[in-house]
C-alpha cells in the first residue's frame, strides 16, 4: 500500500512549549517586513498570556523559499526563547 503524502504548506500557527507563534504571509512592502523575506516579533510587551509571537513571511517568495524562511525564522525564535528561559528561569533550567 503506497503512502500518500500531503504537500507541506506554510502553517498558520507553530506551537512550542509555552509559546504560540502565529504565522502570516504578507507583502515584502508591508511595515512588518520592510523589504525583508521574513521577520518575527513577540506580541505585546510581555509576549501576551499565554506568550505568543507573530512571524511574517514574504508572499513574493516561492513555496520552497517560504519554507526555508519559516525554518530560518524559527531558528531565531528558538534562540531567543532559550536566551529568555536562561535569563528569567535559571532556577529551573539546567545546562550540562
Amino acid at each position: 500500500m503506497a503512502v500518500k503524502l500531503r504537500p507541506f504548506r506554510i502553517p498558520k500557527h507553530v506551537v512550542m512549549p509555552g509559546l504560540v507563534i502565529h504565522v502570516k504571509v504578507c507583502s515584502r512592502a508591508s511595515k512588518e517586513l520592510e523589504g525583508d523575506d521574513g521577520a518575527w516579533a513577540y506580541d505585546g510587551p510581555d509576549g501576551g498570556s499565554p506568550p505568543s509571537a507573530t512571524m511574517y513571511i514574504a508572499a513574493e517568495l516561492t513555496l520552497p523559499e517560504q519554507r526555508y524562511t519559516l525554518i530560518h525564522e524559527l531558528g531565531h525564535v528558538w534562540w531567543d526563547y532559550l536566551h529568555m528561559a536562561l535569563k528569567y528561569h535559571s532556577d529551573i533550567v539546567k545546562v550540562c
